[in-house]
C-alpha cells in the first residue's frame, strides 16, 4: 500500500493543462495583457524584392562589366506586422474554442 502522499504518475507532476497539451491563453492579444510587448518584432519572414543595382544589360549598355554578377532579386527580412499576429491568434482561438 502507498502512503497518503500519493503522486499522480499519469502526468509526471504536470498540471492538467500541461499533461493534455493545452495552455490557457487570452482571447485577444493586447498591450494591456502584455502580448504586444512580448510578440511584436518576434516573427519575421523573408521576401524576394527587386535589386535596385540590377540593370540587366550585362555591361553592354551601362559599361559596368560586373553586371552579370549582380542578382536581379534579393532576399529581405520583413517583420510580421502586429495586425497579422493578432489575426493569426484570433484564428487559433476560434479553432480551439469549441
Amino acid at each position: 500500500m502507498e502512503s497518503n502522499d500519493m503522486v499522480d504518475r499519469t502526468s509526471n507532476g504536470q498540471s492538467d493543462s500541461e499533461a493534455s497539451g493545452y495552455v490557457a491563453l487570452p482571447r485577444e492579444l493586447t498591450a494591456e495583457n502584455g502580448a504586444k510587448k512580448l510578440l511584436i518584432g518576434e516573427f519575421c519572414e523573408e521576401i524576394e524584392v527587386h535589386n535596385p543595382e540590377y540593370c540587366g544589360c550585362e555591361g553592354n549598355i551601362c559599361g559596368n562589366y560586373n553586371c552579370s554578377s549582380i542578382p536581379e532579386t534579393l532576399q529581405q527580412k520583413v517583420i510580421i506586422s502586429w495586425p497579422v499576429i493578432k489575426n493569426i491568434h484570433k484564428k487559433i482561438v476560434e479553432h480551439f474554442a469549441t
